[in-house]
């Protein structure tokens, strides 16, 4: 390998990427030593990684829910903390929550018991959410916060700090609704200051909200070079019907190309990979015409049929073959026995 290529490698390795990771738990203001966790989650999603830090469930009218969730206090003294449910909503591919105590259908149904602790020093503190769904509630997903907050700060510009965990409440009855997404588009561009960037389009096709992280990875470039798994951290909450893009910038010495492109996005247990070939400008701040990304599970589709009857034709191949060489194994014996004769 070359100087330059061991260069061009070093550089992808560190490779920006654009948007942030959505966090589990968060905060509107610094809280320092305060955090929240759930603690609970159903068991029918326990290969959700979504319902291990989100209250994510599907209800039907009449149903109740309860869940725990813990706060742990970093400091050294006591942490007064007021519990509440407040209002949410999903807009721009972000999760937005309401400003204050601001309330919603789900934030009706929402209790919290005890709705007031004092979080010892180093210690913890646990309450119960308790979600009832009214028998005349209309279908449909809400979303909240179950905020966790300290008395706000003292002076003429008072400070809210507050942590906490995001709702995802599906109700209707049936079955819950799917959630499903595609890989739209990739477009190979450079920036204003030259570098590649890939861009790619998601669109949730499902009936639920889903949050989006995934990686890109470039195969088959100039000089068989490949690079990668970059992370598309895309911090993205899109509603269903919604599409947002996400933004992967590289390396500025990295080739035009061509490039196999393979991204793979994930929302909970649901992950998906489209491929695409593509290629950078060369110019700053050029763009390439975006290329329809093809999914692998539809190669998949198409492999495993193509791989199937070529299967059977060898087979069938090697069947006939077989049967003439037992043919002309019978005539050879039987030619030899009435030469013998």
């Amino acid at each position: 390998m070359t100087a330059s290529m061991r260069r061009l490698l070093a550089a992808l390795a560190v490779a920006a990427v654009a948007l942030a990771t959505p966090a589990p738990a968060f905060a509107q203001q610094q809280t320092p030593g305060l955090s929240i966790r759930l603690v609970d989650a159903p068991t029918n999603r326990k290969d959700d990684p979504r319902a291990r830090i989100y209250v994510v469930d599907h209800l039907q009218q009449g149903d109740r829910i309860a869940r725990r969730i813990e706060l742990g206090n970093g400091t050294d003294a006591p942490l007064p903390v007021t519990l509440y449910a407040a209002s949410a909503r999903i807009e721009d591919g972000q999760f937005r929550f309401g400003e204050g105590h601001v309330a919603n259908d789900l934030t009706s149904w929402t209790r919290l018991e005890p709705g007031h602790v004092v979080v010892p020093a180093h210690g913890t503190a646990t309450t119960t959410v308790t979600v009832v769904v009214p028998n005349d509630a209309s279908g449909g997903e809400r979303y909240g916060v179950v905020w966790a907050e300290l008395p706000s700060s003292r002076g003429s510009a008072a400070v809210v700090n507050r942590v906490g965990v995001r709702m995802y409440v599906s109700v209707g009855s049936g079955k819950e609704p799917v959630t499903d997404f595609r890989i739209d588009t990739l477009t190979a561009a450079r920036d204003e200051e030259g570098r590649p960037v890939v861009r790619t389009v998601i669109t949730n096709t499902g009936g639920r909200a889903i949050d989006l992280a995934g990686e890109l990875r470039l195969g088959n470039g100039p000089g068989s070079l490949s690079a990668g798994p970059f992370d598309v951290q895309l911090g993205t909450t899109l509603a269903p019907g919604d599409e947002a893009p996400a933004i992967v910038r590289l390396a500025k010495d990295l080739p035009d190309g061509p490039w196999d492109a393979t991204v793979t996005v994930r929302s909970g247990e649901l992950v998906k990979e489209a491929k695409a070939s593509i290629t950078f400008p060369s110019g700053a701040g050029a763009s390439a015409k975006p290329v329809v990304a093809e999914s692998v599970e539809q190669q998949r589709r198409v492999l495993i049929p193509a791989a199937a009857a070529l299967a059977v034709t060898v087979l069938a191949g090697l069947t006939i073959y077989g049967l003439r060489l037992l043919r002309l194994r019978r005539s050879e014996r039987l030619r030899r026995v009435l030469t013998a004769a």
